[in-house]
């Protein structure tokens, strides 16, 4: 299942604007590598002011969810859980940043069983659109970044 890269830029093309205002109103750094189907954001914690490296690959979207990684400031996508928020609990609920170093909802394809993931229970990647509607919604490049970015205001440390 390999969706073409001209594909992936055209749906793309449609929500970049909009992920670009929300990171323009939240003062965050955004930068769309569009040849590499890459997304590099920095979120700054609210306690520490320690940066962390959010990435956003998006091959194959939207057939599959992009793979959402906070990783250093080299953009290595590389999955290290000292690059990783520790998840505290929110007014929202528990917080999707789990202790084995993944950001757990359905946007992110490393949550899914196929990828290694805890999730066998949402199905497949394929599925994400559908997957866990009553825990987090975000079907977007800008409500995901929304989505993560709510439930990091709430981290204090990184989790290792």
């Amino acid at each position: 299942m390999s969706v073409p890269t001209e594909i992936t830029k055209l749906e793309i093309e449609e929500e970049i604007r909009a992920a670009e205002a929300w990171a323009k109103r939240h003062e965050i750094p955004f930068e769309w590598l569009e040849e590499r189907l890459e997304l590099q954001v920095v979120f700054t914690q609210p306690v520490s002011n320690d940066l962390y490296y959010l990435q956003g690959l998006f091959d194959d979207y939207r057939e599959i969810p992009p793979r959402w990684i906070f990783t250093d400031s080299s953009w290595s996508d590389q999955v290290k859980k000292q690059n990783f928020p520790k998840g505290e609990s929110t007014p929202f609920g528990s917080s999707i940043f789990h202790s084995n170093g993944v950001i757990c909802a359905p946007f992110n394809r490393l949550a899914y069983n196929d990828y290694n993931g805890p999730h066998s229970n949402w199905g497949s990647p394929a599925q994400w659109l559908n997957a866990a509607r009553d825990k987090i919604v975000a079907d977007t490049m800008g409500d995901m970044l929304s989505a993560i970015h709510r439930d990091f205001k709430f981290t204090r440390t990184r989790l290792s």
